[in-house]
């Protein structure tokens, strides 16, 4: 995935010190952000309950829409390293789409989906984060799309990534199903369904 906050944010830190502080700040701004959504992430604020001046703050992010797409950025590759390590554990490709279908909606029914909601509300306003919510969201298809390959010997590249869009945006039906509760059962209903679609 392409750097997608790169359209606001200062160089990443060079030093270690550097890094701890800038993951610091992004921890305190995802809490923040799950708190007390979009409007409870500003600046001032994020800077004092890092411990730090806004000015120290705005030196890692010169923006509140670039600290927002360092957090959504964060968020989206801690979701595809989850999906490559099913994969890297997994002996049977079906078990391994179950696996990360129900991964994917359990964490996009908690903190994880209240962070890259916002993506989807952001990239209606602003340029950059349309660029970053394609990013994302191709991201997704082509590791969703490995193991549809997985699954059928006979797929293209091409038709791989077509029943990963689907997979996909079944999964975003899914995870929005708040009053479906974390039903074993409806979870079992949404893997069978991300199988017929992924085997075509």
């Amino acid at each position: 995935m392409k750097n997608p906050d790169a359209g606001y944010r200062t160089d990443p830190p060079r030093s270690r010190k550097g890094a701890a502080t800038r993951g610091r700040i992004l921890e305190t701004a995802r809490r923040m952000l799950i708190a007390d959504g979009y409007d409870g992430v500003v600046m001032r604020n994020v800077a004092g309950a890092a411990d730090m001046t806004l000015g120290n703050l705005q030196h890692y992010f010169p923006t509140r829409e670039a600290l927002l797409a360092a957090v959504v950025s964060a968020e989206a590759e801690s979701d595809l390293a989850d999906i490559r390590r099913l994969r890297e554990r997994a002996d049977d490709p079906q078990t391994l789409l179950r696996t990360t279908v129900q991964t994917l909606i359990r964490k996009w029914r908690g903190e994880s989906g209240k962070v890259t909601s916002l993506l989807g509300f952001l990239a209606q306003h602003l340029p950059v984060f349309r660029d970053m919510y394609r990013d994302v969201y191709e991201a997704f298809y082509r590791e969703l799309a490995l193991t549809i390959a997985a699954l059928d010997d006979d797929v293209g590249e091409r038709e791989a990534l077509r029943r990963a869009r689907l997979v996909t945006a079944l999964l975003d039906g899914a995870s929005q199903q708040v009053n479906r509760g974390e039903s074993g059962r409806f979870l079992d209903q949404v893997a069978d369904e991300a199988l017929r679609i992924a085997r075509g």
